[in-house]
């Protein structure tokens, strides 16, 4: 996945590029991993990613969060047929402010500088 790729960009607002789970797995960062796992409480084996839109085995969390089966935002997000929340005709939603609140305020920053500015423009400042 590169950095420009909007599938570098979770429904919710995550962007994968600037992930540390993503890039300690994508980079197989083992001291990173064993930091993120020290961090949440876990074994290192729970700390992989493979991006927001990619395998949900292999997303972060998926064992231990919502009763490891899914991401309850992606899948909203695949229901009402867009690929980011901005795209939503219900954005922003309870379900995607009760997530933000959980600590992705960045999360919650993105999309709405996103959709100020469209989602290419904001990858564009990523690059800068």
């Amino acid at each position: 996945m590169r950095e420009t790729d909007p599938s570098s960009i979770g429904a919710c607002g995550l962007h994968c590029a600037e992930c540390d789970v993503y890039l300690a797995f994508r980079n197989g960062n083992k001291r990173l991993k064993n930091e993120i796992a020290q961090a949440h409480g876990l074994d290192s084996l729970y700390v992989h990613c493979d991006g927001c839109w990619g395998d949900f085995s292999k997303m972060w969390g998926i064992e231990w969060q919502e009763g490891g089966k899914t991401c309850r935002i992606r899948r909203c997000a695949e229901r009402h047929e867009v690929r980011i929340c901005i795209e939503c005709p219900d954005f922003p939603c309870q379900m995607l402010d009760e997530f933000h609140k959980q600590g992705y305020k960045k999360a919650r920053k993105n999309l709405f500088r996103m959709k100020e500015i469209g989602i290419r423009e904001w990858l564009a400042e990523r690059q800068k």
